[in-house]
């Protein structure tokens, strides 16, 4: 099934209906929606609101990530949609859109916070923080327990604070594991997000790839 769909329309073809799945990415002008602002190269989109949300792409391998950009983040109204894209998908991404492809030479390499941001923005229930290191602390210190009992709080740390790392596919025989996760509402949320391969516990940072660490 495929991942990323647009829908391009308008007099010019520089209306964008751009979709991952069910969840509406951006539904505006195409204009402006890819730009370089000092050194980072910025997806501008608008989640089907009024407001804009920005988030910075970068490469790893044949993969373009596009990661939550701080201090942006920390802020509870912040959108974010997780977005790996393989070189056909970007190729695709690139045809459908308006700017100049010389800024993809600048592409910087993700690294290990990018991809751990992403991970704890795929919680279901965000607040507002100082600075990242409130907002790890409060997410991990409120994980209640796990739909599978062999997994802990502090592999989830060990995880989050090895340096070495890699993006891979989620393979069919996976099993997620979902952490149920308290908060100032008085309700429990469920986050999806960990899967189990082997007996192995590993950060899921989408419906298709995890992070190996």
């Amino acid at each position: 099934m495929k991942q990323y769909k647009y829908t391009i329309s308008g007099e010019y073809n520089d209306w964008c209906e751009f979709q991952k799945g069910n969840v509406l990415i951006h539904n505006g002008s195409l204009l402006g929606m890819v730009k370089k602002v000092d050194s980072e190269i910025l997806l501008r989109v608008n989640y089907g609101t009024e407001q804009y949300f920005y988030s910075i792409i970068k490469c790893i391998n044949d993969l373009k990530v596009v990661v939550p950009r701080e201090p942006d983040l920390l802020q509870k109204e912040y959108k974010y949609q997780p977005i790996i894209f393989d070189s056909i998908e970007f190729k695709e991404f690139v045809d459908n859109n308006y700017f100049d492809e010389e800024l993809l030479e600048y592409l910087p390499e993700v690294n290990k916070k990018d991809l751990v941001n992403m991970w704890l923005l795929s919680s279901p229930h965000h607040k507002n923080y100082k600075d990242l290191n409130e907002m790890k602390k409060d997410m991990l210190d409120n994980i209640l327990f796990f739909s599978d009992d062999n997994c802990t709080v502090s592999q989830l740390n060990n995880m989050i604070n090895t340096s070495e790392f890699s993006i891979t596919p989620i393979p069919d025989n996976y099993e997620l594991v979902v952490i149920y996760v308290d908060s100032d509402d008085e309700r429990i949320y469920e986050w999806n997000g960990l899967i189990k391969l082997d007996n192995r516990i590993y950060l899921r940072l989408d419906g298709r790839y995890y992070l190996n660490c």
